[in-house]
């Protein structure tokens, strides 16, 4: 079965989205979901897949609707860190917390 490109259906949802870095966004987006997936303890509820991709790009259209003038790349970052965040074990949050540090940095 074929791969889809995930990094490449990230930036164009993001660029129908309305952002003007999708193709950074898109990319380290995809990097993340990749690592997170990789390092992550695995559990039944964690879902790194399309599915999920394209809810965290819902969220993020609807909250650039709402504050367009808001900084793409903390949009990004506080999106996935809503997203993640509650469904995260104990003993992953602090690794999901170090690898959205070093891919969108603040």
């Amino acid at each position: 079965m074929i791969q889809p490109d995930s990094s490449t259906i990230l930036q164009f949802q993001l660029c129908l989205a309305g952002f003007s870095k999708y193709s950074d966004l898109g990319r380290k987006s995809d990097i993340f979901y990749k690592r997170i997936s990789a390092l992550l303890s695995k559990q039944p509820h964690y879902d790194f897949g399309l599915r999920n991709k394209r809810t965290l790009v819902r969220m993020c259209s609807t909250v650039k609707r709402m504050r367009s003038t808001a900084d793409e790349t903390e949009l990004v970052r506080t999106e996935l860190e809503n997203l993640f965040k509650s469904k995260l074990v104990d003993e992953d949050k602090s690794i999901f917390m170090q690898l959205l540090q070093d891919i969108f940095p603040r």
